[in-house]
């Protein structure tokens, strides 16, 4: 479980433990959606996948920006200094805000999923109290759509203040004092990076089973 996960002092809590929580509760209940299998289980699937996809594009961009690192014995034009600075400048531009906005369509799909195919199955295979927890976190993915969305936009809006930050310092021929600051921005960001990574496995794995199970059932 998540708790108060700070990102240059914003709370991005949110963002992890939404996914915690389903992957707490599928786990739970995961020997009998794949014992008595059904249709609806290829949907959980896509559940989990536009869930992951959201997270996995927020990590990449996060360490797009973290695993950047300038050679101050070169000149900025040489390539591989270049090639550095144009990731940053990428970064720098708002490329990840703009990408990250798409993660609002991925709230819709899964609220969709669950009431047109997974509500009825949930409560016709699993127990009243099993039912209504999965329920409630649906209802909850939609009722956080907007908080979601906010945590989503506060990591990016960190990432392209610290590119923009970095970019000043490397414009300014200054890449040791870049490569301080892309140092601490790799440990201020660690923890998120490594809870999220965490996040995006435990998903892969529930949906993979889920699509085995799934495919087995349609053969």
């Amino acid at each position: 479980m998540t708790n108060g996960l700070n990102l240059g002092g914003m709370d991005v809590s949110v963002l992890v433990a939404v996914g915690d929580r389903l992957i707490s509760l599928l786990t739970q209940v995961k020997g009998k959606l794949v014992r008595q299998p059904d249709p609806a289980l290829d949907k959980l699937a896509v559940v989990l996948i536009e869930l992951w996809k959201t997270f996995e594009a927020l990590e990449q961009a996060v360490t797009d920006y973290v695993s950047l690192l300038f050679d101050p014995t070169q000149p900025l034009h040489a390539i591989p200094n270049r090639q550095e600075r144009r990731m940053l400048i990428r970064l720098e531009g708002g490329r990840t805000e703009a990408e990250m906005k798409k993660a609002r369509g991925h709230c819709g799909k899964i609220e969709s999923i669950y009431s047109r195919y997974l509500d009825r199955w949930f409560a016709g295979l699993l127990s009243k109290e099993e039912a209504r927890q999965l329920k409630e976190l649906f209802n909850d993915l939609h009722a956080y759509d907007e908080l979601l969305i906010n945590n989503i936009e506060m990591v990016a809006y960190w990432l392209t203040r610290e590119a923009r930050e970095t970019n000043t310092l490397v414009s300014q021929r200054a890449l040791e004092a870049a490569n301080a600051r892309l140092e601490q921005a790799r440990k201020e960001i660690l923890p998120f990076r490594e809870q999220l990574s965490a996040a995006i496995g435990r998903l892969k794995e529930l949906e993979a089973e889920f699509i085995r199970v799934s495919g087995a059932l349609g053969s």
